[in-house]
């Protein structure tokens, strides 16, 4: 049986529009194996990723409950998916300890180093990357000319640009953060999954791709230009988006949203 001790809220994080308050650490204690650890809860839509999280572990006897001390222990890289739970965890007898006289008071959480998922972590930790994930993140590797994840966004700043690159996912692309022109033209992209995380984007390029929803592109803060044509696009919710399209033109079931400066802003594409 598993006791949760105590609750750490961790302040400094902003998930989009999701405060802290939906992300806890909490320390876990399974007494009956002798084994203590991290109980990381996202209850936000985005996913997380802590380098570091710290605790102090209190020792007693396993007989007379007397004090023995304690040490202090750390768990590394331990990644979040959205709205989900993620538990770290190690016995006393890994450690050294003898079972059968020692055992654990209590656990204190000290800190916990807890971000956004950056491409690098989903790059290097992410626990459920699908294939069609992978073939994304090695065509995003070979655009960005690394076969290092953590440099990936520097080496490509704010753009780019997979047309043709037989990508079917999505979703790596948009732990991209700082992007601000993507180019995934003629690709077997049928969602557009973690778009709400590219907040800088401006123009997205999509046309020529299996994919039917573009309703929260339109809706990002700084998007300027969408292009999705030649698309399974066949209905788009307009509500709330004049600020940032001028007008929409509809042909035979595809959709294209432009403003009259688009063009100007548009870089060469990698």
């Amino acid at each position: 049986m598993k006791f949760l001790i105590k609750c750490l809220i961790v302040k400094s994080i902003l998930v989009g529009s999701a405060m802290a308050a939906d992300f806890h650490i909490l320390p876990s204690i399974d007494r009956s194996s002798n084994q203590f650890g991290v109980k990381v809860v996202n209850k936000t839509n985005d996913e997380l990723f802590c380098k570091e999280v710290e605790l102090d572990v209190f020792l007693k006897d396993k007989q007379f409950g007397d004090p023995q001390g304690g040490f202090r222990d750390r768990f590394s890289n331990i990644y979040i998916l959205d709205n989900a739970t993620s538990l770290k965890s190690i016995s006393l007898s890994d450690l050294g300890y003898d079972d059968n006289n020692t055992t654990i008071d209590n656990i204190v959480i000290r800190g916990g180093d807890c971000q956004p998922a950056t491409f690098a972590d989903f790059c290097e930790f992410h626990p459920n990357m699908t294939e069609a994930d992978y073939e994304t993140v090695m065509a995003i590797m070979n655009s960005a000319r690394t076969n290092d994840c953590s440099q990936v966004q520097d080496r490509l700043g704010t753009s780019l640009g997979l047309r043709k690159s037989g990508i079917s996912s999505f979703k790596p692309i948009s732990f991209l953060r700082k992007l601000k022109y993507v180019y995934v033209q003629e690709n077997d992209i049928n969602e557009l999954q973690g778009i709400g995380r590219l907040q800088e984007l401006k123009v997205l390029k999509i046309n020529g791709n299996p994919v039917r929803d573009i309703n929260k592109a339109i809706r990002l803060p700084e998007i300027r230009w969408v292009d999705a044509s030649r698309t399974d696009v066949y209905e788009i919710d307009l509500r709330g988006v004049e600020r940032h399209m001028k007008h929409a033109t509809k042909s035979r079931g595809t959709h294209v949203f432009n403003t009259p400066y688009s063009r100007q802003e548009l870089p060469p594409v990698q």
